[in-house]
């Protein structure tokens, strides 16, 4: 894998967070936001602040 280390990015209905949360109970994983109708606007939410990022792309290489 090159050294590279990788994390799982995945969205969830809320209404099913709750059986999430107990199918994963013994995995980490946190809510970093969600997805709204405004695709203008993305914000990322982590220690109960909420940070408004710029929309860019990926370059892998």
């Amino acid at each position: 894998n090159g050294g590279e280390d990788y994390e799982l990015l995945f969205t969830v209905n809320p209404k099913k967070k709750f059986h999430i949360e107990n199918q994963l109970k013994n995995r980490h994983f946190f809510d970093i936001g969600e997805i709204t109708a405004n695709a203008e606007i993305i914000k990322l939410i982590y220690d109960d602040k909420i940070e408004i990022l710029q929309p860019k792309g990926f370059r892998h290489f």
